[in-house]
């Protein structure tokens, strides 16, 4: 049975039990309360914990210290560049669309998806296995001026210049997406042909642009950015009318939507872009034809692009395995597991902004992480040398935590302290993957890749 000892100080012990979280506070600051021991029957103390009791110190004012110190991290997030309203709009998209292509993760099928214009128009092989990816009659007709203005690819400095104050008067509907999401995939093709249709008929009180989040992830944060696709409206004009097409676009929103959506941020849905639109005074040229025109589903579309591709098929897009990977070695979905550890740590493992710290983790952000990287350092095969490192970080995260419960604890782990303590991480996922797992991938998506990530 178990023995507290009440007001006695903890004791040395070289043997440090498996106790329950339950059971036992192991890191606090709040006044000491004793120890605990085990005694069988008849044998007296089979090992005491060195960890002591305290005094609990609740969740919410662990986080409310956390959030609050946050404030320190804030310091380093870059300010909006001043207006440049002489900026080369053409040659501006085509730079941030070049960064955006340049994105480490932006390879293979995904790569196809990384900017506008879409790369995917010149890659026969998706077109053959999904129609949506297929040129379309417009796309020959236009000119090259016309299909590169389709879709602005916007980086900070166009969002804060031109959205925001260059062209007020202009209404700028942005598609915020990260390259490797699915959901961003299908809806690039509608997107782009919504913005070449408005280009072709001479609008020039709308603009469509991207932003990629992957790249732009400061601004991303800044903006409140959380999830892909969405869609974001901005416009700084008078007209009553804009105003209430917004009013009724973010009545479109239910309760949840409106608690983790900003003001004029919708999901990434024909439906909301399709309702905004029609909305629009008729003085802005939105002509119902056109948006339905873009928005069609073509009539070759696979039914479900996460089933068994058909061999010889391009792998580039969906969720499913293709149906010959019975041929695959471990080593082959080892590889996928190991493209996945990295995706996380550099692209998903970063503050969500939820609590207004948009470079700070809160205290149970960094709970998350500790549970994140301990499921991986204590399950992924010990071949795969991950684990060493895995453990560093585990502890690191673990003190970090610790330094958090302390009474006169204001602390808090910005991003950049987070992205130098897990570097050592991603370095050794690259020796791994060269040195051991340097084999094409199996997966089409990064969902496929999570999965394999489970199984490994």
């Amino acid at each position: 049975w178990w023995v507290f000892h009440q007001g006695a100080p903890c004791p040395e012990a070289p043997f440090v039990p498996a106790l329950p979280d339950a059971v036992v506070v192991r890191q606090a600051g709040c006044t000491r309360l004793g120890w605990l021991s085990l005694v069988s029957p008849g044998e007296g103390p089979v090992f005491v914990a060195p960890a002591c009791f305290f005094h609990p110190v609740s969740l919410e004012s662990l986080e409310e210290r956390s959030v609050a110190a946050g404030a320190r991290c804030e310091a380093t997030l870059p300010e909006p560049p001043a207006a440049d309203c002489g900026r080369d709009l053409a040659a501006a998209s085509s730079q941030a669309g070049d960064a955006f292509c340049a994105h480490p993760e932006a390879k293979e099928g995904r790569a196809y998806f990384c900017r506008y214009p879409p790369r995917f128009y010149a890659e026969p092989r998706i077109c053959n296995t999904y129609a949506q990816f297929c040129p379309f009659d417009t796309l020959h007709t236009a000119t090259p001026a016309q299909v590169e203005a389709a879709v602005v690819n916007v980086d900070h400095g166009t969002f804060y210049s031109y959205a925001r104050s260059c062209e007020a008067d202009t209404v700028w509907i942005f598609k915020v997406f990260v390259h490797w999401c699915p959901h961003c995939q299908q809806l690039m093709p509608k997107f782009f042909k919504l913005g070449l249709a408005l280009q072709l008929a001479g609008n020039t009180r709308i603009r469509l642009g991207a932003v990629n989040c992957a790249v732009e992830a400061d601004l991303c944060r800044k903006e409140g950015f959380h999830g892909h696709p969405l869609l974001h409206v901005v416009y700084g004009g008078k007209d009553r009318g804009v105003r209430e097409a917004l009013t009724h676009l973010n009545g479109l929103k239910d309760q949840y939507l409106r608690s983790v959506l900003s003001a004029n941020t919708v999901p990434g849905e024909e439906y909301f872009l399709n309702e905004f639109l029609g909305a629009l005074p008729s003085e802005f040229g939105v002509e119902a034809g056109i948006v339905d025109q873009a928005l069609e589903t073509p009539p070759k579309l696979c039914p479900n692009v996460t089933e068994l591709r058909p061999s010889g098929a391009l792998p580039a897009v969906g969720e499913g395995f293709v149906e010959w990977e019975v041929d695959f070695t471990p080593w082959r979905r080892w590889s996928d597991a190991l493209f996945m550890v990295r995706h996380s740590f550099t692209e998903w493992l970063v503050p969500h902004g939820h609590d207004g710290r948009l470079r700070a983790f809160s205290f149970e952000q960094i709970w998350g992480l500790h549970k994140w990287v301990s499921l991986l350092g204590t399950n992924l095969p010990e071949l795969m040398g991950l684990r060493p490192v895995l453990s560093e970080l585990t502890r690191f995260l673990g003190a970090t935590l610790a330094e958090a419960q302390r009474a006169a604890g204001e602390h808090a782990m910005c991003l950049e302290a987070w992205q130098a303590a897990s570097r050592r991480v991603l370095d050794r996922v690259n020796e791994v993957g060269q040195a051991n797992l340097s084999v094409a991938s199996t997966c089409g998506s990064d969902t496929c890749r999570l999965w394999s990530l489970f199984h490994v």
